[in-house]
């Protein structure tokens, strides 16, 4: 039974082959009879080469290879297959090969040595698709024409060559690298120039400044061929080795002092030396000690007006600068109550001192101290603390009804106490016409003007947490004292009794004294009959005489102020009543009639 051949597993879509390796074309196909399978690169067949093109059929006659044993560029391109038997034929997908190859060194550049001025040629071979890049570097950096080099490059060869007609010491001699690159990668070779030479120092020795118990290490780079000795040594003593204390790196470029202390400190010298000359150099070591707070500040609670220090010890090498700060803010120019004694001998001794201490001296104080090895710090939180006590009280206060009043006391107390005033045991707030405010210390209640509910105990109450105290005053809302009604003068005869009266209003209640307007004092006589508690001002002449005719002053004076009534008292003579009775009694058959006279009226006011 004939089967048309049937592949069964195509040609790979693409392959990318690696320039002089092998590359192998696999399809699986079946068929009856057993298909015969050709593979082409464009139109023509790979046949079978001994050492260059092998075909192979798997024992089961379903898997066909063709492998290029060292494919070259000139051979990419599409490659397909075909599968035949006498029922018919099949054709591949196209499989399209390429070729490349990373940068692979044939022949690396020679290590040189020559003289100095004389001529150096580095060769090197690469094998690379697509053709390498080549880029000469010293230090890092590209050799170009600038720096007195020829570069030359037969790409298709894969041969490389850098030229250098006259050699400089400082130009060329050291590790100069050959890199080659492409698209599918670097690589690079490093090769040694040496120049017979003296030997020459690239940078000096440089002074170490190293904290005591760390490592020192001195380093040099140099140059000279034949590679130079090296001797080390301390003041006019070589160094050797010494597992605890002194090493060397292996090339001996480096001196490594371990563990530095004090006694380290000196003048490091060294010799490089070839059959060409020598050179030296030398650095002096350093040791540094961080700076020391000895004691350490530490927080303070103290009562105002007293005196505190704060004293301590600074030790570092070098000997540190110090700076005393408050609240971060140097003293520089600290108030004079504040004092700051400094001491520098061996170790600098230091105190701050505050006389009469303030409550704004209330902060934290730092001492900062720093040289070259570094800096620290110390600080205190000193906390200011007063007893509270009322330094100004509050005052009894009498004031006219619609006047305004402000009742003010000051306080000391740290820390800062909260202030609540009571009026008759109720606790004011601010608003409407009362206004409670504070500035620092003083504290004020204000009323912007009061009434006679007003009247009462004002009491201050302070409390911080650690004191409490409380004042009180008195606040009288007075009426001035007024005249009640009209008094009336008081008309008698000799002899008869008279009264004069007066009434009075006010809050409190006015006191009443009499007194003659004449300025000359009250007659024997006399009674007072003032009740003070009805506001009734009274004078009682029992049995007039001709002296207590005249003007009575009667003056009404409370808390908030005075006023005065005058008040006339008139006395008449017995000549007219005399007079009068003769008449009457000697004519009796006349009737002589007389209009009444009021001679003492009612009270004005009972």
């Amino acid at each position: 039974l004939e089967i048309k051949p049937t592949i069964i597993r195509d040609l790979e879509a693409a392959i990318n082959a690696t320039k002089g390796e092998p590359m192998t074309l696999t399809i699986e196909a079946t068929g009856n009879p057993k298909p015969t399978v050709r593979f082409f690169r464009g139109t023509d067949e790979l046949v079978a080469t001994e050492g260059q093109i092998e075909l192979k059929e798997s024992e089961d006659g379903q898997t066909f290879t063709a492998t290029i044993l060292s494919i070259q560029p000139n051979q990419q391109g599409d490659y397909t297959a075909t599968v035949q038997n006498t029922g018919g034929m099949a054709k591949s997908k196209k499989c399209k090969v390429t070729v490349t190859k990373t940068p692979t060194f044939i022949r690396t550049p020679q290590d040189l040595t020559v003289a100095d001025k004389s001529e150096a040629i580095f060769e090197s071979e690469i094998d690379a698709f697509p053709s390498a890049k080549i880029t000469w570097l010293k230090d890092g950096k590209p050799l170009t024409v600038k720096e007195g080099v020829e570069i030359q490059a037969q790409a298709d060869k894969g041969l490389y060559t850098l030229r250098i007609p006259q050699v400089d010491t400082t130009k060329h001699m050291g590790t100069i690298i050959c890199r080659a690159e492409n698209a599918i990668g670097t690589t690079e070779h490093p090769l040694q120039l040496n120049v017979t030479t003296a030997p020459t120092l690239k940078t000096q020795l440089k002074d170490l400044e190293v904290l005591r118990g760390q490592d020192a290490i001195f380093s040099i780079d140099i140059q000279g061929y034949p590679i130079p000795e090296i001797i080390w040594s301390r003041a006019d003593k070589v160094l050797e080795e010494q597992n605890e204390t002194i090493a060397f790196s292996d090339d001996r470029k480096q001196l490594i002092i371990r563990n530095v202390q004090i006694e380290n400190e000196d003048e490091y010298n060294v010799r490089i030396v070839n059959e060409f000359g020598e050179v030296t150099s030398k650095a002096k070591l350093n040791v540094l000690e961080l700076p020391e707070i000895q004691p350490l500040l530490e927080d303070k609670n103290i009562q105002i007006r007293q005196q505190i220090e704060y004293s301590t010890t600074i030790t570092g090498r070098p000997l540190p600068e110090i700076q005393w700060l408050k609240n971060q803010k140097p003293l520089n120019a600290s108030p004079p109550h504040i004092n700051i004694e400094t001491i520098e001998e061996d170790v600098i001794k230091t105190t701050l001192r505050i006389d009469n201490i303030q409550s704004d001296d209330d902060g934290t104080y730092t001492i900062r101290v720093k040289n070259r090895a570094g800096q620290k710090e110390s600080s205190s939180k000193l906390n200011i603390l007063a007893k509270l006590t009322f330094i100004k009280k509050i005052q009894d206060e009498n004031v006219i009804q619609g006047q305004p009043i402000s009742f003010q006391c000051q306080i000391e107390a740290i820390p800062k106490p909260k202030i609540t005033f009571y009026l008759n045991d109720q606790e004011l707030k601010s608003g409407g016409k009362i206004k409670i405010e504070s500035k620092g210390d003083l504290n004020t209640l204000s009323f912007s003007k009061v009434d006679l509910i007003d009247s009462g105990i004002i009491k201050v109450i302070a409390d911080n947490g650690l004191d409490k105290e409380e004042i009180s005053a008195k606040l009288n809302v007075c009426l001035k004292p007024t005249l009640v009604g009209k008094p009336t003068d008081a008309q008698v005869s000799i002899g008869q009794p008279a009264r004069l009266q007066c009434a009075f209003t006010g809050l409190p209640m006015p006191e009443l004294k009499w007194s003659r307007a004449d300025g000359q004092p009250l007659n024997e006589g006399i009674e007072i009959a003032n009740d003070e508690n009805q506001g009734i001002a009274a004078l009682v002449f029992n049995t007039t005489t001709m002296a207590d005719k005249g003007a009575y002053l009667v003056k009404a004076t409370n808390l908030v102020g005075s006023v005065e009534q005058k008040v006339n008292l008139d006395i008449k003579g017995w000549c007219l009543f005399l007079f009068i009775y003769l008449f009457i009694f000697a004519n009796k058959h006349y009737y002589l009639e007389i209009k009444p006279t009021i001679i003492r009226d009612l009270e004005a006011a009972i």
